[in-house]
């Protein structure tokens, strides 16, 4: 019976108990401001003259909430509120990349919402995850700032005219219909699974340490 008892995983809708790991949290979240901030600067001079910040088709409170509901919805599947927080944080965070538009700045505006952020940003995350304790495995943060990018541009899809989707190969604005949107939230929702994944080795060590205690 303690055999068959330690095999069992922790619970796994729980939020994180300690300061110390709430101080990695906020420190991958940080890591994603500065990446973001990073990949938004280097854009600069390839603002085309015609760029303006639009305006959402919806009012900007429910604009920021339908970005926390897809950042959570797509993590809702880890049943870790811990992780649901964490990814819908990222989620809402990819809108910094508006900061240099909205300074003036010559840069892309929503440079983070393309193919470009979407494969380096994760890449930088899991690399500064292999480096800073985040505590996180680094696959796992990786894969949760997939999911955050695409949960977010899947919002993106029912509420902006157009993201620059393929920068830095081109700086045009294309609209994202609906189809889309379903399929980056369906493919958030995959990269999600990764995640859990890479976590259950975690798990495991840890239930059977309890069960040991």
């Amino acid at each position: 019976m303690a055999t068959r008892s330690a095999a069992r995983p922790l619970p796994r809708l729980h939020a994180p108990n300690t300061t110390a790991q709430l101080r990695r949290y906020a420190a991958c979240v940080l890591a994603f401001a500065l990446v973001s901030v990073a990949y938004s600067l280097a854009t600069w001079g390839m603002a085309p003259a015609w760029q303006r910040v639009p305006n959402v088709n919806i009012g900007l409170a429910l604009h920021i909430a339908g970005h926390l509901g897809f950042g959570a919805l797509v993590a809702l599947s880890l049943r870790r509120l811990d992780l649901i927080l964490l990814t819908t944080a990222l989620s809402l965070l990819v809108d910094i990349d508006h900061l240099g538009t909205v300074l003036g700045w010559p840069t892309v505006f929503r440079s983070g919402h393309s193919i470009g952020f979407l494969l380096l940003g994760p890449a930088v995350l899991g690399l500064l995850a292999r480096r800073y304790d985040f505590g996180l495995r680094p696959r796992t943060v990786a894969s949760l700032t997939a999911a955050a990018i695409l949960a977010h541009l899947a919002w993106d899809t029912l509420s902006a005219p157009g993201v620059p989707i393929f920068l830095p190969f081109s700086v045009d604005v294309l609209p994202l219909n609906t189809p889309i949107g379903a399929l980056l939230e369906v493919l958030g929702v995959a990269a999600t699974w990764i995640a859990s994944a890479g976590e259950r080795p975690r798990n495991r060590a840890a239930a059977y340490a309890t069960a040991r205690s």
